[in-house]
């Protein structure tokens, strides 16, 4: 597998203040993620589309952007398959970085890279951040010049002449499993919200990815006898939300942190977790604005859809986790 320096990448990040270089890991004929990666690609000429495009630039007539596209003449290219941004001091030492980079990127590193990036990523056990979970960042020192222009130019120029880093890949590592969490806590809390009849959702801590949830967590107040829980998603409009997945948790009894197992909860990056439930009952919650969103009646069977109000005072005491790893499969990593 290859590792190329990407300087187009280099930069300061303008709030942390950290200079920060890219290098590209490249797939060869051998990797598992070659055939994923080596793709027949349009050549774009530059400018670009000519059609209507929006704010973001994408294009706004989907089907005269693809006749476009069509129409382009193509390539056979490699894709990387990841881009990792390093984190390095002003004055750089170029043979440090390259023997920082050589650890990183083992030959089994790389192997077990390849491993992870090949799976699926409904059936993928691993994620690539777990990997990276315990690596130290090459530096953490902050930017002090204030010609950032010539820092990046000078940058540049010293890690121009780094070559291509070639390096077989080894043998595949065990990882440990990271977790998908959602919701702000199921802990003890000042308030409370008696929600009895109202579908709602957090506001406050969405789903680190994509994943299926077997335990919910929940801290009520005032006992309930019919609690469902539920994920939830953006659809449409600026307030139009959806239910992915839904459980019944049954009857809650308050007082204490109460945890419901065995579930089968869908979600994905940045979902909600929310709940229903009738009668009397009321959830812990802190009093904080604009932290919970809540519809009138029941909306919480998969796929059900609904305007929900985006002002709800209460940060609710819920939360949920998965027992697997999580299966969202970052493209960027950052040391």
């Amino acid at each position: 597998m290859k590792i190329i320096f990407a300087p187009s990448a280099t930069h300061v990040d303008p709030v942390t203040k950290l200079f920060r270089v890219r290098f590209d890991i490249y797939p060869d004929e051998q990797s598992q993620t070659y055939p994923l990666q080596h793709i027949y690609a349009p050549i774009e000429p530059q400018p670009s589309y000519p059609g209507l495009v929006n704010a973001r630039n994408n294009p706004i007539d989907r089907v005269a952007y693809n006749t476009w596209v069509s129409a382009l003449p193509h390539e056979w290219r490699v894709n990387p398959i990841l881009c990792a941004f390093v984190t390095i001091p002003e004055l750089i030492d170029k043979a440090a970085l390259l023997n920082y980079l050589a650890t990183i990127f083992s030959p089994n590193g790389l192997a077990t890279l390849d491993d992870i990036l090949a799976k699926p990523s409904k059936l993928s056990c691993d994620l690539v951040a777990a990997w990276f979970k315990n690596k130290v960042p090459f530096s953490a020192a902050t930017v002090k010049t204030k010609n950032l222009d010539d820092l990046i130019a000078s940058t540049n120029l010293v890690l121009a002449s780094i070559p291509e880093l070639n390096i077989t890949p080894g043998s595949i590592e065990p990882l440990a499993h990271g977790t998908t969490t959602i919701g702000s806590g199921a802990t003890d809390r000042a308030s409370s919200d008696a929600a009895g009849g109202f579908t709602c959702f957090d506001l406050t801590a969405q789903s680190t990815g994509a994943d299926t949830l077997t335990a919910y967590e929940i801290w009520c107040q005032a006992s309930t006898t019919n609690m469902r829980g539920g994920t939830f998603y953006w659809y449409t409009g600026s307030n139009g939300y959806k239910c992915r997945a839904s459980a019944t948790l049954g009857a809650i009894t308050a007082g204490s942190k109460q945890t419901i197992s065995g579930l089968s909860l869908t979600t994905t990056i940045d979902d909600w977790l929310g709940f229903y439930f009738t009668g009397a009952g009321a959830l812990e919650a802190t009093d904080a604005a604009n932290s919970n969103a809540f519809v009138s009646g029941e909306y919480i069977d998969p796929g059900d859809a609904a305007n929900y109000g985006l002002n709800g005072g209460c940060i609710e005491s819920i939360y949920a986790s998965s027992a697997a790893a999580p299966t969202f499969i970052p493209k960027i990593i950052i040391m």
